[in-house]
Protein backbone atom coordinates (compact mmCIF):
# COMPACT_ATOMS: atom_id res chain seq x y z
CA UNK A 1 0.00 0.00 0.00
CA UNK A 2 2.71 2.43 0.54
CA UNK A 3 4.79 1.52 -2.92
CA UNK A 4 1.81 3.52 -4.41
CA UNK A 5 2.02 6.31 -2.75
CA UNK A 6 5.68 6.27 -3.14
CA UNK A 7 5.72 6.90 -7.15
CA UNK A 8 3.76 10.04 -6.82
CA UNK A 9 6.23 11.44 -4.53
CA UNK A 10 9.15 10.33 -7.12
CA UNK A 11 6.94 11.96 -9.91
CA UNK A 12 6.78 15.27 -7.86
CA UNK A 13 10.35 15.57 -6.36
CA UNK A 14 12.71 14.40 -9.13
CA UNK A 15 11.62 17.23 -11.64
CA UNK A 16 11.66 19.85 -8.69
CA UNK A 17 15.34 18.41 -7.83
CA UNK A 18 16.28 18.45 -11.39
CA UNK A 19 15.27 22.29 -12.28
CA UNK A 20 16.63 23.32 -9.06
CA UNK A 21 19.66 21.99 -10.41
CA UNK A 22 19.38 23.52 -13.76
CA UNK A 23 18.99 27.42 -11.95
CA UNK A 24 22.09 26.36 -9.50
CA UNK A 25 23.94 25.95 -12.68
CA UNK A 26 22.69 28.51 -14.62
CA UNK A 27 23.52 31.23 -11.92
CA UNK A 28 26.83 29.94 -11.50
CA UNK A 29 27.70 29.98 -15.41
CA UNK A 30 25.94 33.58 -15.81
CA UNK A 31 27.65 34.89 -12.31
CA UNK A 32 31.48 33.96 -13.03
CA UNK A 33 33.30 37.25 -14.49
CA UNK A 34 33.49 36.86 -19.07
CA UNK A 35 36.43 36.57 -20.25
CA UNK A 36 36.96 38.91 -23.69
CA UNK A 37 37.20 37.16 -26.97
CA UNK A 38 38.07 40.64 -28.65
CA UNK A 39 39.16 43.98 -28.20
CA UNK A 40 35.79 45.43 -29.31
CA UNK A 41 34.19 42.94 -26.39
CA UNK A 42 36.91 44.61 -23.54
CA UNK A 43 36.09 48.30 -24.54
CA UNK A 44 32.42 47.73 -24.22
CA UNK A 45 33.08 45.75 -20.88
CA UNK A 46 35.11 48.54 -19.64
CA UNK A 47 32.24 50.71 -20.34
CA UNK A 48 29.74 48.83 -18.58
CA UNK A 49 32.00 48.24 -15.68
CA UNK A 50 31.79 52.06 -15.13
CA UNK A 51 28.01 52.34 -16.09
CA UNK A 52 28.56 54.38 -18.92
CA UNK A 53 25.52 54.92 -21.29
CA UNK A 54 26.55 54.75 -24.79
CA UNK A 55 25.51 54.07 -28.18
CA UNK A 56 27.53 52.40 -29.83
CA UNK A 57 31.49 51.82 -30.54
CA UNK A 58 33.73 51.84 -33.19
CA UNK A 59 37.29 50.94 -33.22
CA UNK A 60 39.60 51.86 -35.94
CA UNK A 61 43.55 51.41 -37.16
CA UNK A 62 45.67 53.37 -39.71
CA UNK A 63 47.38 50.81 -42.30
CA UNK A 64 50.83 51.18 -39.93
CA UNK A 65 49.21 49.85 -36.95
CA UNK A 66 47.35 46.88 -38.88
CA UNK A 67 50.20 45.62 -39.58
CA UNK A 68 52.53 45.84 -36.44
CA UNK A 69 52.14 42.21 -35.10
CA UNK A 70 53.73 42.63 -31.77
CA UNK A 71 51.70 45.30 -30.70
CA UNK A 72 47.77 46.40 -31.01
CA UNK A 73 47.13 49.98 -31.23
CA UNK A 74 43.35 51.33 -32.15
CA UNK A 75 41.44 54.69 -32.24
CA UNK A 76 38.55 54.12 -30.09
CA UNK A 77 34.94 56.25 -30.76
CA UNK A 78 32.07 55.79 -28.53
CA UNK A 79 29.19 57.11 -29.37
CA UNK A 80 27.19 58.73 -26.65
CA UNK A 81 23.39 58.80 -26.04
CA UNK A 82 23.15 62.71 -26.58
CA UNK A 83 24.47 62.78 -29.97
CA UNK A 84 28.26 63.49 -29.19
CA UNK A 85 31.50 61.16 -29.65
CA UNK A 86 34.65 60.69 -27.54
CA UNK A 87 37.54 59.58 -28.65
CA UNK A 88 40.57 57.42 -27.45
CA UNK A 89 42.82 55.06 -27.97
CA UNK A 90 43.48 51.22 -27.03
CA UNK A 91 47.10 50.35 -26.95
CA UNK A 92 48.20 46.44 -25.97
CA UNK A 93 51.86 45.59 -25.73
CA UNK A 94 51.52 42.23 -26.28
CA UNK A 95 49.23 41.88 -29.51
CA UNK A 96 46.35 40.55 -26.73
CA UNK A 97 47.84 41.20 -23.44
CA UNK A 98 48.82 43.86 -21.39
CA UNK A 99 45.99 46.66 -22.69
CA UNK A 100 44.90 49.96 -21.64
CA UNK A 101 42.27 52.10 -22.82
CA UNK A 102 42.20 55.91 -22.93
CA UNK A 103 38.80 58.01 -23.07
CA UNK A 104 39.47 61.30 -21.34
CA UNK A 105 36.39 62.69 -22.31
CA UNK A 106 34.38 60.45 -19.83
CA UNK A 107 37.11 59.94 -17.48
CA UNK A 108 38.60 56.93 -18.26
CA UNK A 109 43.03 57.40 -18.18
CA UNK A 110 45.09 54.92 -18.71
CA UNK A 111 42.40 51.56 -17.53
CA UNK A 112 43.79 48.23 -17.55
CA UNK A 113 41.94 45.58 -19.29
CA UNK A 114 41.69 41.63 -19.29
CA UNK A 115 43.95 39.69 -21.45
CA UNK A 116 41.81 38.57 -24.33
CA UNK A 117 41.29 35.19 -24.44
CA UNK A 118 42.29 33.27 -27.34
CA UNK A 119 40.64 29.88 -26.48
CA UNK A 120 37.19 29.74 -28.40
CA UNK A 121 33.94 29.77 -25.94
CA UNK A 122 32.13 26.29 -24.93
CA UNK A 123 29.06 25.58 -27.38
CA UNK A 124 27.00 24.96 -24.31
CA UNK A 125 27.66 28.99 -23.84
CA UNK A 126 27.22 30.08 -27.48
CA UNK A 127 23.75 27.82 -26.97
CA UNK A 128 22.52 29.41 -24.11
CA UNK A 129 23.52 33.36 -25.63
CA UNK A 130 21.84 32.85 -28.50
CA UNK A 131 18.42 31.37 -26.21
CA UNK A 132 18.48 34.44 -24.32
CA UNK A 133 19.19 36.71 -27.28
CA UNK A 134 15.48 35.12 -28.22
CA UNK A 135 14.11 35.88 -24.83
Amino acid sequence: MSAPRRIPRLLVVLPAALALMCVVAAVFVWSRPRIPRTHDQNVRAALERRAIVYRGIELSQTYEESVDFDTYRAQVLVFMPDGRHVSGWLGCEERDRVCFLELRGIGIVGERLPDISDAPPWPWETWIASVLRRL
